[in-house]
């Protein structure tokens, strides 16, 4: 590509390649651990930024907008919940790809589908504490730099990121999640039901951010596009007979946020897809099984991740055949 060899060109042009880490303050550790391990394998040889690094008293804004982040040959955006949230990731990621340079997206607990656009558009994500796809990142980067690309892991950089992974995906337990279905019509040859997917907060504080992702299947499913504001849809990525509904409680109208606040106190309920019948019941989710369709109950199941505060997801499957009854 014409980029990538105008890129190229740069690098050598210049005396040492920048590489902008881009992270919420909380994933400090991450964004340092990228740090530590290609430092480890190249040195000096490549010039990191990571804001946390900067000497006290420097002028950070200067350091970083004018010196790196502007300057920068490529830039690791270490995506997740909370980067999400404070949006530094998103446009640092734009500035580095508004000067044609090089994206390589680390996820942390959240899916690029979810992360949203345009930084899912343009660049392919790898998942951070996946070792196999965390080395491929990097000995892409290698490679992108003209450095050596023969980088693996050592025994005890696994064992950190292992112990990272552990520390960061804690066991959340704060909702109880329940999936049912209610049914709508039945005839001999169509049977229609309704979802209901429900979290009650088993915490002693409201919740402050609920994310779901519901991965169901696009056979059954009565509404194939849509349109709200609080629902992103597109087909999943890792199976395309899927539909990924993605459900942001902040991302609800001012109004409606303001009528479902209440279920995200300690004890309440809150149900993100269900039937018009629940008052807590937000989003319809209608399907259908007939006939036809029925031959291939048994080849699907439903998938979901619930994001509470920030935290690691919990996450369930159920069988589809478990959804209906025709």
């Amino acid at each position: 590509m014409i980029v990538e060899e105008n890129n190229s060109k740069k690098l050598k042009a210049k005396q040492k390649p920048i590489l902008f880490i881009s992270y919420s303050t909380v994933e400090l550790a991450l964004a340092c651990f990228i740090e530590n391990i290609i430092r480890g394998h190249v040195g000096d040889k490549i010039d990191i930024f990571v804001a946390s690094r900067m000497p006290p008293g420097d002028k950070w804004q200067h350091t970083m907008l004018e010196n790196k982040l502007k300057n920068a040959d490529a830039i690791i955006p270490i995506c997740s919940i909370a980067s999400k949230l404070s949006g530094w990731v998103w446009w640092e990621s734009a500035v580095v790809w508004a000067n044609d340079k090089k994206i390589y997206p680390l996820t942390i607990n959240i899916s690029m589908n979810e992360f949203g656009a345009p930084l899912s558009l343009f660049a392919q994500a790898k998942s951070y504490f996946e070792i196999e796809e965390l080395e491929e990142t990097i000995k892409t980067i290698f490679s992108y730099f003209k450095l050596d690309t023969d980088f693996i892991l050592s025994v005890e950089e696994k064992k950190e990121l292992n112990d990272l992974k552990g520390e960061y995906f804690k066991k959340d337990t704060s909702a109880h999640i329940e999936i049912k279905y209610k049914t709508k019509e039945i005839t001999q040859l169509l049977h229609e039901y309704s979802l209901e997917f429900s979290l009650t907060n088993n915490t002693k504080e409201a919740f402050k951010e609920v994310l779901c992702e519901l991965y169901f299947p696009l056979i059954f499913i009565k509404d194939k596009s849509w349109r709200m504001p609080h629902i992103t849809a597109s087909k999943w990525k890792e199976d395309d007979r899927y539909l990924c509904l993605t459900f942001d409680f902040n991302n609800l109208r001012e109004s409606a946020k303001n009528q479902y606040r209440k279920f995200l106190l300690p004890g309440k309920t809150l149900m993100p897809f269900g039937g018009a019948i629940h008052r807590e019941a937000i989003t319809p989710l209608l399907y259908s099984v007939d006939s036809f369709t029925h031959r291939n109950i048994d080849d699907y199941n439903v998938f979901w991740k619930v994001y509470i505060n920030e935290g690691a997801p919990q996450d369930g499957i159920v069988p589809f055949k478990k959804l209906q009854e025709f």
